[in-house]
C-alpha cells in the first residue's frame, strides 16, 4: 500500500482520475498516414487498486468495510461507476459492456424486488364472510354468482 491514512487514499484516488482525465497519446494508421489522437483512460476498478498498492480490486472491497476507509473508497468507487454511465449513456461505451461491468462491480441486477407486507384487522373467517357477503351483493347485480357462496367457519354451502 503506498498510503497509510484515509486522506492518503483519497490524494492517490485523486491523482489516479487526474492522470485517467489528461488522457494518453495514440498514433492510428489512416489511409494518408498516422494520425496522433489525445482520448481519456477509463477508469477501472482495478487500476485504481493497483495505482494506490493494493493487490486486486477485492481488495478496495476489503478496506471499504474499514470505518475510516468507507466513504474516500466509496467515493472513488462512486466515480468509477458514473464515469461508467456517463460514457454509455453518451454513445462512447458499448451498452453491453458496461452492463457486464455494472453488474459485476458494482451490484446491479437484471431482477426488480417487491417487498409487500400486508396486514388486516379481519380474521380468515371475517375475511371469507365478507367475501361472500360481497358476491351475494354482485350476484344481484349480475344475476347469480357462478361459484356458491361458502360459510367460512361451517365450511357449508350458504343458500342464495
Amino acid at each position: 500500500m503506498y498510503f497509510t491514512t484515509p486522506e492518503g487514499f483519497e490524494s492517490l484516488a485523486e491523482t489516479y482520475f487526474a492522470l485517467c482525465d489528461s488522457g494518453e497519446t495514440i498514433q492510428v494508421a489512416r489511409k494518408r498516414g498516422p494520425v496522433t489522437l489525445q482520448r481519456a483512460i477509463p477508469y477501472t476498478k482495478v487500476d485504481l487498486a493497483l495505482f494506490v498498492g493494493l493487490t486486486r480490486r477485492e481488495d478496495l472491497d476489503d478496506l471499504r468495510k474499514n470505518p475510516a476507509y468507507s466513504v474516500p473508497v466509496a467515493r472513488a468507487l462512486g466515480r468509477i461507476e458514473g464515469q461508467r454511465i456517463r460514457k454509455t449513456l453518451l454513445g462512447e461505451q458499448d451498452g453491453r459492456m458496461a452492463q457486464f461491468d455494472l453488474k459485476n462491480n458494482s451490484g446491479y441486477k437484471d431482477e426488480v424486488t417487491h417487498q409487500v407486507n400486508i396486514t388486516s384487522q379481519y380474521s380468515d373467517d371475517e375475511l371469507l364472510q365478507r367475501i361472500s357477503l360481497l358476491e351475494r351483493k354482485l350476484s344481484g347485480i349480475n344475476g347469480p354468482a357462478s361459484t356458491p357462496l361458502i360459510d367460512g367457519k361451517t365450511g357449508r354451502i350458504l343458500p342464495e
